[in-house]
């Protein structure tokens, strides 16, 4: 069976989901018996100069290409912002397509009704990649919260400040000099204000103590504080206490009461948070039945981020088996009855 895709941006996420699906399709058809393949991608400008390797006419300016296909079964949509990204989820999911979204602001602003919309209509809207990059922390917290209760959650989720702050202590750099190797190496947006200021992490835990407390968190009701005031003179100062500095969100709930921030944080030298370097997170869980338990994993780039969107997309394919499964079976139960002439 042929499942087609389109994809709603072609930056850095989306040209690594490109590159994946490519790599991985025939493994995956072996595996799914599945063959997925990209249909049509939306971009801005299609003569922009992209790294990778692609049919030119895959490319499209006009969304309704995508949208109104009723051959493409599945929308991945890496644009980021809140719009047009919500009219083109909500288009998608009306039209009875399943959506996998890496747009972490979007999700933390209007995830609940594009939740509500999407079981309304019958389909799937995963987003797996909005927290963490490559760890599947969503995907643990549906599996923890069936059977335990969590009280907190954890954890350096942002990677290019967690890439910054690393430089600075193991390079002895500045944070314009480390901030400008991020952007560099492709961590870092060329405005990065929602990451250095902890509005990227801010997003990602409204994200968590929706899944895990089933709560609407104001961001008003949150401290939230980035990297962009700490200097090389506050990175000494922390080493020379043995300490070393992440920018850490956390939440917990204690009683019917859910408290929630994000800051700089000073952790002991050896603690396992000071040992999370480069644009790696790190997530702590703690539960009334598991006790705790630590993921750490990369939380920045093209290949985890779209490594992420395509575990989301394989989640799909896997509803589509089962619903596959359980069609074939009712046949075959049917099948296996002798009709009789009376």
């Amino acid at each position: 069976m042929h499942i087609e895709i389109g994809l709603l941006g072609f930056g850095t996420v989306g040209t690594g989901v490109y590159k994946l699906l490519e790599l991985r399709r025939e493994k995956i058809k072996k595996r799914t018996g599945f063959d997925v393949s990209i249909k049509k991608i939306l971009v801005r400008n299609p003569q922009k100069q992209r790294n990778v390797l692609f049919e030119k006419s895959l490319l499209t300016t006009n969304p309704e290409d995508i949208l109104l296909d009723k051959n493409i079964d599945i929308i991945v949509e890496v644009m980021g912002g809140v719009h047009p990204a919500k009219e083109y989820i909500e288009k998608a999911i009306i039209n009875g397509k399943d959506v996998v979204t890496a747009n972490k602001e979007l999700m933390a602003k209007h995830g609940l009704e594009l939740l509500k919309l999407a079981e309304s209509h019958g389909v799937s809207l995963k987003y797996e990649a909005t927290v963490a990059g490559a760890i599947p922390i969503i995907r643990q917290i549906k599996q923890f919260t069936v059977t335990d209760d969590i009280y907190y959650i954890g954890g350096i989720l942002n990677g290019t400040c967690n890439f910054i702050l690393t430089q600075m202590s193991d390079n002895k750099w500045d944070y314009y000099t480390a901030l400008k190797e991020a952007q560099r190496l492709g961590y870092a947006e060329a405005d990065p204000s929602y990451d250095v200021l902890g509005y990227d992490s801010m997003f990602k835990l409204k994200i968590l103590i929706r899944e895990i407390f089933g709560a609407e968190m104001d961001v008003k009701d949150m401290e939230v504080e980035g990297i962009a005031n700490i200097s090389r003179d506050d990175v000494e100062e922390a080493e020379r206490n043995g300490c070393k500095i992440k920018l850490y969100a956390w939440a917990k709930k204690e009683g019917d009461k859910i408290t929630a921030g994000v800051g700089p944080k000073l952790f002991d030298a050896n603690s396992i948070f000071s040992r999370v370097s480069g644009v790696e997170n790190a997530v702590l869980v703690k539960g009334d039945g598991f006790g705790q338990q630590l993921f750490v994993g990369y939380g920045a780039g093209q290949m985890p981020t779209g490594d992420a969107v395509l575990s989301d997309i394989l989640d799909v394919i896997n509803d589509y088996r089962f619903i596959r499964k359980i069609s074939v079976d009712k046949t075959e139960y049917k099948n296996s009855f002798t009709t009789v002439a009376l």
